[in-house]
């Protein structure tokens, strides 16, 4: 039994980006559950393990911009991963500075977390 279902909203949370559409799932002759995914970009098809994807937000739209969809993400993260409430995960989130201690850290990198914070704050 697969956590995916044919019509799923998906993205892969590590690595080179995709987001797509679960397209076809199926067993392998070993039994192995993979998924066909069809990325929203070019409709280029993939085959997945099955725990290399997780399941996009049901609230992510089309017009919505990189960083508030990586916001979103990261308060997903921390409520499955640390069973924390929503506020309580964007709190621990807005309250992270370790990345502006840090010395030498590019202006971009600087940029786009300032960008990410915005949309927390608007969560």
């Amino acid at each position: 039994m697969s956590k995916f279902k044919i019509g799923d909203k998906i993205y892969k949370p590590k690595g080179y980006k995709f987001n797509g559409t679960v397209v076809s799932v199926f067993n392998t002759t070993s039994g192995d559950i993979r998924i066909v995914a069809e990325m929203d970009d070019n409709g280029m098809l993939h085959i997945f393990n099955e725990n290399q994807l997780e399941i996009r937000d049901h609230s992510y739209d089309y017009g919505m911009n990189e960083h508030k969809f990586r916001a979103m993400e990261l308060v997903n993260y921390y409520v499955r991963e640390r069973n924390m409430t929503s506020d309580e995960a964007k709190n621990h989130i807005l309250d992270y500075k370790i990345l502006f201690e840090v010395e030498n850290i590019p202006e971009f990198i600087r940029e786009y977390w300032s960008k990410i914070k915005e949309e927390l704050i608007k969560l």
